[in-house]
């Protein structure tokens, strides 16, 4: 199949804009969290009214509640509730890494998903565009030249 100049320039192009919008979209993956499923749970432990509200769905607010509510009555003022909770309540321990985990790995399928239905437009898109432009523009060529 032989390429006029402006197929060649349509690839060229395409070529371009799928490299530049492949470069930009590769910085904008989306990232996991920033803190690690320990230091999530040690901030719902510290303070469960701020942090519940985000994995409530998830969670037994009730358990949290009531458990954070009895460290804090028999552990000294200004010590840390996590570590305590850790040792003695570690089945409340686990059922909150593993709301925090499933919550974490949600919202990344969620970002993922969204990043892929956002990328293929961007990069299919303008060469499509871009293509069609050149046909209309070649067949409007045509038709002045053959009248």
């Amino acid at each position: 199949m032989r390429l006029n100049g402006w197929q060649r320039l349509w690839i060229v192009a395409s070529v371009g804009w799928m490299m530049l919008a492949g470069l930009m979209l590769a910085f904008s993956t989306p990232s996991p969290p920033w803190t690690t499923t320990h230091e999530t749970t040690d901030r719902i432990l510290n303070n469960p009214e701020a942090w519940l509200a985000s994995y409530q769905a998830k969670l037994q607010h009730a358990d949290i509640t009531r458990a954070v509510s009895e460290a804090k009555r028999e552990t000294i003022v200004g010590t840390d509730i996590s570590a305590y909770l850790r040792r003695t309540n570690p089945w409340l321990i686990r059922e909150i890494e593993g709301a925090v985990a499933r919550v974490d790995r949600e919202r990344m399928d969620r970002e993922w998903r969204m990043y892929f239905v956002l990328a293929v437009p961007v990069l299919g898109i303008p060469p499509a565009f871009l293509y069609l432009m050149g046909v209309a523009t070649a067949w409007i060529r045509r038709g002045f030249r053959s009248a």
